[in-house]
């Protein structure tokens, strides 16, 4: 199984710049990302974004030993809105490092739990993880009814000039 994930370049660059803007005592900002998928064969998903939202600036929990840490009211906001739109959804944050960024320790512990909320929530829809570093991205996405997150094979950010990220 393969997918490709397809972000407008507009959409790509609002959600960077969102995720800059300080906050009041946390670290580093926190997003959902909202998607449609279509097959693009039996093997290939396509995931296209489509919407953006900011969690909330009261919505963050003062904890010093996190980047950003985030309340239950904000995951069940992201859930809310999967099952109205019947869209997935992909947490999304910001490292400050160049390349293909990783999931810290914590990320790797804390944000899947969040991910099988949302697949909870909408069962028929591909959620994850799209963390953006400087200059790259990394997608990590949960096809509906598989049990783990597997790295998207390309990401594409479609526009002026098109980047293509190949999947590590």
């Amino acid at each position: 199984m393969t997918i490709e994930f397809k972000i407008a370049c507009s959409l790509y660059e609002h959600i960077r710049r969102d995720l800059m803007r300080q906050h009041r005592h946390a670290a580093e900002r926190v997003g959902f990302l909202f998607c449609r998928t279509a097959q693009a064969s039996d093997e290939t998903t396509l995931v296209l974004a489509s919407s953006y939202t900011p969690v909330a600036d009261e919505l963050y929990i003062r904890d010093r030993r996190v980047g950003a840490r985030i309340d239950g009211e904000a995951i069940r906001r992201a859930m809310e809105e999967v099952m109205q739109t019947r869209c997935g959804c992909f947490h999304v944050h910001l490292h400050g490092n160049r390349s293909i960024p990783g999931l810290s320790l914590t990320d790797q512990q804390e944000i899947p739990r969040i991910v099988e909320c949302l697949s909870v929530a909408g069962p028929d829809s591909v959620h994850g993880i799209f963390l953006l570093s400087k200059d790259s991205c990394l997608v990590l996405a949960r096809p509906k009814r598989v049990p783990k997150l597997v790295p998207a094979t390309r990401v594409s950010v479609v526009g002026y000039p098109i980047e293509i990220v190949e999947g590590v």
